[in-house]
């Protein structure tokens, strides 16, 4: 719900996937379910477009027309003509034109991939996981530290530790990244707090072991963008 959607207007729909039943048309075998099929829900859900812009760059190349920046917008909305910067390395240029599908478009709404041409920058001044904003509102800054919430579902080495250094895939940036501190363990269940670590022993009470959450503090080893509704992560002990 962090990019903006309410809640209360997503609705909870009945299906099965292996007989079909209300996927795209409704079904006897749910005669007692009323609301729309899943495919009608889902083109139901309206946009939220009051977030910044966050567009994730998943590829960079040359034309002839200038650099073309490919991304998916992932909150906000991107518009020919308008001023964006690129984080965490703070390019700023003027977006030349937008394109959808092979088609040349003036808008792009969140979930659209799109290719972008862009003004007065080089090939080598952009990369994949640099993130897009708008540069005149709330444009993205580089994160120093940041806080997630983290389950670990396989880890090789035995137990995650400060110190412990991971492969943070984070939206499309794919950098190294280090486990500043542990700050606590959640319950699965009921996502509440069981135990917190302290200042003077921080994290060595908490299991971090195969099947855990974690609350822990991180820092890419590399300059990277991380956005709370945005950046979905995911963190692996080897490249």
């Amino acid at each position: 719900m962090m990019v903006g959607y309410n809640s209360d207007m997503i609705l909870f729909v009945p299906i099965s996937g292996f007989e079909g039943d209300n996927l795209i048309e409704r079904s006897a075998n749910l005669d007692w379910y009323k609301g729309p099929t899943l495919l009608k829900a889902i083109d139901q859900i309206q946009t939220p477009l009051d977030k910044p812009l966050r567009l994730p760059l998943l590829n960079v190349y040359e034309s002839g027309n200038g650099i073309v920046a490919v991304g998916c917008v992932e909150t906000g909305i991107l518009k020919s003509g308008m001023y964006i910067t690129f984080g965490p390395s703070g390019f700023t240029t003027k977006v030349k034109s937008l394109e959808m599908n092979e088609k040349v478009v003036q808008m792009a709404l969140p979930g659209g991939i799109l290719s972008s041409t862009v003004k007065k920058l080089s090939a080598k001044d952009l990369k994949h996981g640099y993130v897009a904003s708008n540069s005149k509102k709330d444009p993205a800054k580089e994160a120093t530290s940041f806080i997630s919430q983290v389950n670990i579902m396989n880890n090789c080495e035995g137990q995650i530790n400060t110190g412990s250094v991971v492969i943070l895939d984070c939206h499309t940036s794919h950098d190294a990244a280090v486990f500043i501190e542990i700050l606590a363990k959640i319950d699965q269940c009921l996502m509440s707090v069981v135990k917190k670590g302290t200042r003077r022993n921080k994290d060595k009470s908490i299991a971090k072991k195969v099947g855990d959450r974690v609350t822990a503090c991180m820092c890419s080893t590399l300059p990277v963008i991380v956005v709370q509704y945005v950046s979905g992560e995911a963190l692996r002990d080897e490249p």
